[in-house]
């Protein structure tokens, strides 16, 4: 007959084991990951734009892009705001994206010879205009000396593509960033 004492060691060394040390390590450091994320981390918040690179001088660097949007998203978007911006000649993955920022928000709806002005494309005022009529919000593009473009870009790929006037852009506007912990907590 076993003494209850070396029962419960026995037990208490099963518990013990390296294996158990080891997944309860793990968890733990699992856990302080997901805790330093959430507290430091950060999620954007972003409003998706369409619109098209113009040159605002003689120089040809586009140095604008200008799209039309409702009034719905012109209500969450304010001048100063940062933009990532992806011409459709360059993949963001393999380019990253340039750099930009709202410059201005028109408060009336956009007319099509206000938008023709800048482009200076029928074909692709109709493009950046659709079938509705929007506010035009521009978007500075961050100046560059080193890139082919002559602006700024998130990857140093970036700097390899030559944009024209008329490149077709999508654009990213971040309304906010956001802590993964204020989704949790609220703010």
């Amino acid at each position: 007959m076993k003494n209850w004492k070396t029962e419960k060691l026995n037990d208490y060394i099963k518990v013990i084991n390296p294996s158990v040390i080891v997944i309860l390590a793990a968890l733990g450091l699992l856990l302080v990951g997901g805790l330093a994320w959430g507290l430091m981390g950060n999620i954007p918040q972003t409003e998706k734009l369409e619109g098209a690179f113009y040159s605002s001088g003689d120089s040809g660097v586009c140095d604008y892009v200008a799209a039309i949007v409702s009034a719905e998203i012109a209500a969450r978007l304010e001048e100063g705001m940062a933009v990532q911006v992806s011409p459709q000649n360059a993949d963001s993955e393999t380019y990253g994206y340039a750099k930009g920022e709202v410059e201005s928000i028109s408060q009336y709806p956009a007319s099509r010879d206000e938008v023709l002005a800048l482009l200076k494309n029928d074909q692709l005022t109709s493009d950046v205009m659709g079938n509705a009529s929007g506010l035009l919000v521009i978007i500075y593009m961050q100046q560059s000396d080193t890139s082919k473009s002559g602006i700024v870009w998130s990857g140093s790929r970036g700097n390899e593509v030559e944009i024209k006037p008329g490149t077709a852009a999508a654009a990213q506007v971040i309304i906010k960033n956001q802590r993964p912990i204020e989704l949790i907590l609220g703010d």
